[in-house]
């Protein structure tokens, strides 16, 4: 499978990501929300979106594990942040380092992305919720 990202002229450079992901590949993957939980249930970090981000992202690679995929497979990701503003930025993008700490990579490649921000998640707990969708073999 491949996934070449591309960001167009006449498209505003992003930071961080690429404006379009290009997939080949025969298995559509789709990836539920997933939050800073851990196996058991347990929310990682009340209130730290940081460590709930990361949490969130090691919860979508297990997912793309499981699905006999990983992160070069990825195509996209939307981003739900609770409250968001500006300022949360910085604990956003810790949390994509952290997370990549974790997972033992130089730094997860965050594919074309819509970052969101709600009023509220599924529990009052949760600050982030991170779905991808990713195309391989």
């Amino acid at each position: 499978m491949s996934v070449e990202t591309l960001n167009p002229e006449g498209l505003a450079k992003p930071a961080g990501f690429a404006q379009v992901s290009v997939s080949r590949g025969s298995r559509f993957i789709q990836i539920a929300g997933q939050v800073g939980q851990d196996a058991s249930g347990t929310i990682v970090a009340e209130g730290d979106l940081t460590q709930q981000t990361a949490q969130a992202l090691v919860n979508v690679n297990i997912a793309l594990e499981a699905a006999d995929a990983g992160w070069d497979d990825v195509t996209s990701f939307t981003i739900y942040v609770v409250g968001w503003e500006e300022s949360k930025f910085g604990d956003l993008a810790k949390g994509f380092g952290l997370a990549a700490e974790k997972l033992g990579v130089d730094r997860l490649e965050l594919k074309p992305s819509t970052l969101v921000g709600v009023q509220a998640l599924a529990s009052p707990v949760y600050l982030v919720e991170i779905a991808a969708l990713a195309v391989a073999d």
